[in-house]
């Protein structure tokens, strides 16, 4: 249990660091929210759960404090909340750098740089396959 706590606070941090963090959970501060969030998804609810939990009586008046200090005011924002943690955890651990990037790149398109060429495809091939057959030869410590 703790470590899937771990990695969900793991997954926020990430998408978080990339700036790929749902709204609802920009509030999640703690381990016991998420606990708290985890038992909510796990557990099955009827009618009436869900009304104690609105008015915040029994157990659910120290759940709905907790979630409070993560701005998750009533049942439909905790559903959302959980909804988004499970598509974020759910997501293929990636390099959050490599995302971040990629965000940054797709924001490139279209803009207007000016004094700026990209080097062409071709040309960039030809300075790699230059490079290493000059290492190779280097490796390989053949003189003229």
């Amino acid at each position: 249990m703790l470590c899937c706590q771990c990695e969900k606070g793991r997954a926020i941090a990430d998408a978080t660091e990339v700036g790929d963090l749902p709204e609802i959970l920009n509030g999640i501060s703690s381990k016991s929210q998420l606990e708290i969030l985890r038992e909510i998804s796990t557990s099955s609810w009827d009618e009436e759960d869900i009304k104690k939990f609105e008015r915040s009586e029994g157990r659910y008046a120290h759940w709905k404090s907790v979630l409070k200090r993560a701005n998750i005011q009533n049942w439909m924002q905790a559903q959302k909340a959980i909804t988004a943690l499970k598509e974020l955890y759910s997501q293929p651990t990636e390099d959050p750098i490599k995302v971040q990037i990629r965000r940054l790149e797709r924001e490139l398109v279209g803009m207007k740089m000016h004094d700026f060429f990209p080097t062409p495809s071709v040309l960039c091939d030809l300075r790699f396959a230059a490079a290493l057959r000059y290492r190779l030869v280097k490796l390989a410590k053949l003189k003229p």
